[in-house]
């Protein structure tokens, strides 16, 4: 899956955008209108939930190129319509400001991409809908970002710290997470083994119960479950 940019005011960028950024809107650039326009239809009739997984599968669809591809997705993602001029703008104003940069993004692909951006950058229901519940679960609590279990073996020495008397096994829970405020955190917490067991057991919990409330989400209201990613 494709990195995600993100313009904010021009200004920001009067000397440096992202490479991901670059790349991703070369891609816009050199998609031929009428899948600019195919891909704006698809996205309008989409119902339900627009996450990034679904995101690609429905740019990929309609675009089998991965590169161009990605970059659509990445812009999508990054974009929204009241921001189009402005990283229009700012896409200029770093070209200008060096040569360099200038023959990474040529003129001709500005100009293309002054003509597709804004026919591909909407407010499409399903994206929208899918933003507002991301935003909902992110404003009720920290959101986990990744999680690893890490198992270990720490030596128990001798008090003249030259024999090893013991082995110590350890088990790390480390997740990853963004506060409210966008910041990122880990939380790192040692479990014992019956711990271990305890989460697994109460993991397999929370799958079945989220398995019962899906199909009764199903039924009260189609597409209506958001599974956040």
């Amino acid at each position: 899956m494709p990195q995600r940019f993100f313009f904010g005011p021009p200004w920001i960028f009067r000397e440096y955008v992202p490479q991901e950024a670059v790349d991703a809107l070369l891609a816009v650039s050199e998609i031929p209108e009428r899948t600019i326009d195919s891909l704006a239809v698809a996205l309008r009739n989409e119902s339900g939930f627009l996450d990034r997984a679904r995101l690609a599968q429905v740019v990929h669809g309609i675009l089998p190129d991965e590169r161009l591809a990605s970059g659509i997705v990445s812009t999508l993602e990054s974009l929204r319509r009241e921001k189009v001029d402005d990283a229009i703008r700012a896409l200029r104003r770093w070209r200008d400001a060096d040569g360099e940069n200038a023959a990474k993004f040529p003129g001709e692909a500005l100009s293309s991409l002054e003509s597709r951006l804004p026919r591909l950058i909407e407010a499409y229901p399903a994206m929208e809908r899918y933003r507002k519940a991301r935003r909902l679960a992110s404003m009720t609590g920290n959101v986990a970002e990744s999680l690893e279990v890490i198992c270990d073996l720490r030596p128990v020495f001798n008090e003249k710290r030259d024999r090893v008397e013991g082995i110590v096994p350890i088990t790390t829970l480390r997740l990853e997470y963004e506060r409210q405020g966008d910041e990122t955190a880990v939380l790192e917490v040692v479990f014992s083994r019956e711990m271990l067991d305890e989460l697994v057991q109460k993991a397999q919990t929370a799958q079945q119960k989220l398995k019962v409330l899906s199909v009764c989400v199903s039924e009260w209201i189609p597409d209506g479950m958001v599974k956040l990613t």
